[in-house]
């Protein structure tokens, strides 16, 4: 069955075809569910910003890539080549109340640490480095118990603007439908052009 997330991440291979490479075929045919479908297909796009940005005239084959941990250590090598010592950027948007901009890469360990999943990692500080994404910690008010992690970046149609990558709860679980629409509210408020799905950049959810 053809659900949204599969056509995700079908959309989001697209931009590795463009790059002139391929992905396994059986990374499609063995997802669980549609939780895994949205994974897969914010990784997917991940990489191919990676291999886009980082890697433009030596973009490494793909087809050995049969899970979604092995795309996100590729995207991770990918971006190992940016400098480590580019200093860290301040937030393109506001936060909220409940809200809170991950600001240095300690920051970004430490929401990782605390809901174990993987926006700690090298690629993700990288990333916000060179300005490709920025990541906020979503709370709940007034306990600042910590709800879920949400990544945003660029809008590949809208200069300006802002989208959602990844949104992610603890252990990497899905977020409850009032807390997304909570998170979205807030990326309106912050950025009025941003859109939740311009083109690949619906592909959400790959903080494994």
């Amino acid at each position: 069955t053809l659900t949204p997330g599969r056509l995700a991440a079908l959309s989001s291979a697209l931009e590795v075809v463009r790059l002139g490479r391929r992905l396994p075929t059986r990374l499609f045919l063995e997802l669980a569910d549609e939780h895994d479908a949205q994974n897969l297909a914010g990784a997917i796009y991940s990489l191919a910003r990676a291999a886009t940005w980082h890697a433009p005239d030596d973009h490494p084959n793909f087809e050995h890539l049969h899970s979604l941990e092995a795309i996100e250590a590729a995207t991770d090598a990918l971006t190992a080549r940016e400098q480590a010592d580019r200093p860290f950027p301040p937030p393109p948007l506001e936060g909220a109340a409940g809200i809170q901009p991950l600001q240095s890469a300690e920051m970004l360990v430490e929401e990782g640490r605390a809901m174990g999943h993987c926006i700690g990692g090298g690629g993700f500080a990288r990333r916000a480095q060179a300005w490709q994404g920025y990541g906020y910690s979503v709370r709940a008010q007034p306990t600042h118990e910590r709800l879920a992690t949400v990544w945003i970046v660029p809008s590949a149609t809208t200069p300006g603007a802002f989208c959602i990558e990844q949104l992610q709860g603890p252990g990497n679980q899905a977020v409850p439908a009032r807390l997304r629409s909570r998170v979205e509210q807030w990326l309106r408020l912050a950025s009025p052009a941003a859109s939740r799905r311009p083109g690949p950049e619906g592909a959400t959810d790959p903080l494994d």
